[in-house]
């Protein structure tokens, strides 16, 4: 027969039993397992081994913007904690910046470029692993806004003066437009 004891509170008798183990979350975890064996005349023997449980790191960054107008270059800090007796120098890390564009930097940038005419989401993950190969995950999104394009038609190009000339404004993506009609910029509806 066996009697078990997992070190974690949990008790077993048979014969190979198996138990889960919790971390701290900022050190190293000890727990010690140990079984007695009782043969069917009574003889005994015992075992005690060590378990050593590794805390997850976390995996986290900060981004300078997360949100602009395309080509948008965006630079990423690595602020990841290994939670155990190493830094972050020690841990690895693998990025996805979600523009088919990785990387094993500990901090790194990237430049994100628009779709034609709506808001473009990319979708970042940062992988960190420690020492001991624990790992975390976090994810965060840069949105790219498509650019507006400029274009107008003047009723005429040339004449005999004064030339009274009226502005279709066929612009695409802008929301509010500036016109230089020689005496400096200013606001206007669509169409002047």
């Amino acid at each position: 027969s066996f009697l078990w004891d997992l070190g974690n509170g949990a008790t077993s008798t048979i014969s190979n039993p198996s138990s889960a183990y919790q971390s701290s979350l900022d050190r190293d975890s000890f727990y010690t397992a140990k079984v007695i064996g009782t043969s069917e005349h009574g003889c005994t023997d015992s075992l005690s081994k060590s378990i050593q449980i590794y805390p997850k790191p976390k995996s986290s960054f900060l981004m300078d913007t997360n949100a602009g107008c395309s080509p948008l270059k965006v630079h990423f800090t690595n602020q990841s904690v290994p939670y155990d007796t190493s830094t972050i120098d020690d841990m690895s890390f693998l990025w996805d910046f979600g523009n088919s564009s990785n990387s094993t930097n500990q901090n790194d940038s990237t430049t994100y470029v628009e779709s034609a005419f709506q808001n473009k989401n990319y979708y970042i993950s940062l992988i960190a692993v420690s020492e001991h190969d624990c790992r975390d995950t976090t994810m965060d999104s840069v949105t790219v806004y498509p650019t507006p394009n400029a274009i107008f038609t003047p009723s005429d190009t040339m004449g005999c003066g004064p030339l009274n000339v009226s502005f279709a404004n066929n612009s695409q993506l802008n929301d509010i437009n500036y016109w230089d009609l020689g005496a400096g910029f200013s606001t206007s509806p669509i169409d002047t």
